[in-house]
């Protein structure tokens, strides 16, 4: 009669493939633990967001920088508008040390999207970390988002 079970040496081997499979899997899980481009991608969805808020509400959706880490949205009827609205719905706060450093120097705040989309300036924003590391999002006159 045979018996039916692992060996030591079995058992040890798959314990030691695991190990293995488990060390290059948190090795490049590491990466995905980037806060500065996990804002980065924050800040470029946000922009995407205001824009289509303007186009589905027809009316402008300004994008102010409240402090360093919080952005906030603001609408009204067009971009030349004396009074705004903020929208409570619509806000960015960065975490883990992630700010906005600074935007085409001097800071060209805010930037303004039309009911047709388009913005009212080319912008290029700078985000920063603790580390001084940097990563930028321009939004373009024609209402595009993009990472540079």
């Amino acid at each position: 009669m045979r018996n039916r079970a692992f060996t030591l040496i079995e058992a040890l081997v798959v314990l030691g493939i695991t190990g293995i499979l488990l060390a290059i899997g948190a090795i490049n899980l590491r990466g995905l633990n980037n806060p500065l481009q996990n804002g980065a991608s924050q800040l470029e969805g946000f922009f995407k967001q205001a824009r289509s808020k303007a186009m589905a509400t027809t009316s402008a959706y300004r994008i102010r920088a409240e402090s360093a880490v919080r952005l906030v949205a603001e609408h009204a009827a067009n971009c030349n508008a004396a009074a705004w609205t903020e929208d409570p719905r619509l806000t960015l706060e960065f975490t883990e040390g992630v700010r906005v450093s600074g935007t085409n120097s001097p800071v060209a705040w805010p930037v303004c999207f039309t009911s047709r989309g388009l913005a009212n300036k080319n912008l290029i924003v700078t985000l920063s970390d603790a580390n001084n590391r940097t990563r930028q999002v321009e939004i373009m006159l024609g209402g595009g988002v993009r990472p540079r």
